[in-house]
């Protein structure tokens, strides 16, 4: 697996050039095998343990949210302080991966598969959460949240598969990356 960051207030045809894209890390599988997801990301254990010895992805971004400064010589030969903000805003990933990043189960198998609704794989109409009294809702990132936050003080296994969810602390937790939303990821996690 590898990590890339390009910068997103460029114009469109030069966001992806070769010449912008950087490499930030590659984690081979086995690493990723052992440490998860949240482990590369993050540098926690899935119970939220701190298991890096040094800066992680997470660090430099909540690093990034706060402002990193540094100088540069300006036209006129002064040295100026800039400060750079910046935020993980698309997360481009298979299907798999992406799930595997936020809270949601990674297999086609799970009872509920989907990281936008609650669409379960036993009823019939696919997109019925457009139909007046449907089964199927949208995901919300608040109720979400609160859900998530319960069962971090009290698993509750069935209600989390009912949820299709696996995972309480998982790569892309917002106290890891500021300003992720894990419900607005139909093709992606995004913010």
């Amino acid at each position: 697996m590898n990590v890339q960051i390009t910068f997103g207030n460029l114009a469109i045809e030069a966001r992806f050039s070769f010449d912008v894209i950087q490499l930030l890390a590659v984690a081979l599988h086995g690493a990723l095998m052992a440490k998860g997801q949240q482990g590369i990301f993050a540098g926690v254990d899935a119970a939220g343990n701190r298991v890096a010895d040094n800066d992680t992805i997470s660090d430099d971004f909540k690093e990034l949210d706060r402002g990193r400064w540094f100088s540069l010589v300006n036209e006129d030969g002064a040295m100026e302080r800039w400060r750079l903000r910046g935020w993980l805003m698309v997360v481009a990933a298979d299907y798999p991966q992406a799930q595997a990043m936020g809270p949601y189960m990674e297999g086609c198998q799970a009872k509920c598969l989907c990281r936008g609704c609650n669409y379960e794989r036993e009823q019939a109409s696919v997109h019925s959460f457009f139909e007046p009294n449907a089964k199927w809702k949208l995901r919300e990132q608040l109720r979400l949240r609160l859900l998530i936050a319960g069962w971090r003080r009290k698993r509750d296994g069935a209600a989390m598969q009912r949820e299709g969810i696996n995972k309480l602390i998982y790569a892309l937790c917002p106290e890891y990356f500021p300003f992720i939303n894990e419900v607005r990821c139909r093709d992606g996690l995004s913010t």
